[in-house]
């Protein structure tokens, strides 16, 4: 059990409760806004999904976790609103790292938004996948995201909405993605849950596609050095955008689709980072 109260509050149903019962509130009377995985390098979703919040008027407060404290602060320290920003070093992965976060996350705010971003996953044959980095994944990308929704049901009840951030590799599976394809395809599953549960807190899905960020350098370095054919795809990309931000979304020929992709996170008008933003507000 997480907090007091948590594993009661994650198996009532919409209509029974206090908590349940109290009058909607509309997205700006709903102040507080958690992001997990929000410093992972300066062209990732976590970064910019806590920056476009902080940038909110109605927001008083984001709070967002992650690994590395200098990559959490570059974060913090790119918002104009420095100030409503809250990161948390902490490893989700296990309960004391979930304490830890929960812990900076405010009582008496209604919360807006729960976004489940964080998410690892390695490349590796099957025949030589390590266990135990399967397990740590099952622990980021399944179980983290279910303890931390259940802790915030409270705040959320009553108008917040959970976003899960997912990919198209837990529907297509692919050599070698077994360890990142089967715990997101777990990630999905869990929205699908969390949604037939009756919860009273509706939970969105959404897969903003291929993001050149951090940790995809990172799995295509791992995935050359596999000699993974899929690394083909990620180079025909880095190639037509000139090594801008790019979005695959399972096109892996696409011309139109890396054009879209190079604008989205480098936020040009046109491009599709204000449809992202869009769909994440009209949850």
């Amino acid at each position: 059990m997480e907090a007091p109260g948590t594993a009661a509050a994650a198996g009532r149903g919409a209509s029974e409760g206090p908590d349940a019962r109290a009058r909607p509130l509309p997205p700006a009377a709903r102040p507080l806004v958690v992001v997990t995985g929000g410093g992972s390098g300066i062209s990732s979703i976590g970064r910019a999904l806590v920056l476009h919040f902080a940038s909110d008027p109605s927001v008083r407060r984001v709070v967002t976790c992650g690994r590395r404290a200098e990559a959490l602060e570059a974060t913090r320290a790119a918002s104009p609103r420095r100030d409503v920003i809250t990161v948390v070093r902490c490893d989700i992965a296990s309960e004391e790292g979930r304490r830890k976060l929960l812990a900076a996350v405010p009582q008496d705010l209604p919360l807006r938004l729960l976004v489940h971003n964080a998410a690892i996953g390695d490349p590796a044959p099957l025949e030589s996948l390590a266990v135990a980095h399967f397990e740590e994944s099952l622990r980021v990308n399944v179980v983290a995201p279910l303890a931390l929704t259940q802790a915030l049901l409270p705040l959320l009840r009553g108008g917040g909405r959970v976003l899960h951030l997912g990919t198209s590799v837990a529907h297509t599976p692919q050599r070698a993605t077994a360890t990142y394809g089967v715990t997101k395809a777990a990630f999905f599953r869990l929205y699908q849950q969390l949604n037939a549960e009756g919860l009273g807190v509706p939970c969105g899905s959404l897969s903003p596609g291929l993001v050149d960020t951090e940790g995809v350098r990172d799995h295509v370095a791992k995935a050359r050095a596999l000699d993974l054919p899929h690394v083909a795809f990620f180079d025909r990309a880095f190639e037509a955008v000139g090594a801008a931000r790019i979005e695959g979304g399972g096109d892996s020929g696409g011309d139109g689709a890396s054009k879209k992709a190079a604008a989205f996170l480098a936020g040009r008008p046109g491009g599709c980072q204000e449809a992202f933003l869009e769909a994440i507000g009209s949850l």
